[in-house]
């Protein structure tokens, strides 16, 4: 997302997409960006919880 979102943004600044495109391009990288966060919030969530059911720590890497 953040590649295509950068080649847009080029594009975009030469003339060669339109501002729509380049829009459109920026909410899909914040999207994307928005789904990982949510991910990884889960993912520590979920550590937290095995934590405190299990009474040990789990390696979050």
């Amino acid at each position: 997302a953040r590649s295509v979102r950068d080649t847009t943004e080029y594009s975009y600044k030469r003339g060669e997409a339109s501002l729509v495109e380049y829009l459109d391009a920026q909410r899909a990288f914040n999207d994307a960006m928005q789904t990982f966060n949510d991910a990884r919030a889960s993912y520590a969530r979920s550590l937290y919880w095995i934590d405190t059911v299990s009474g040990a720590t789990v390696s979050g890497s």
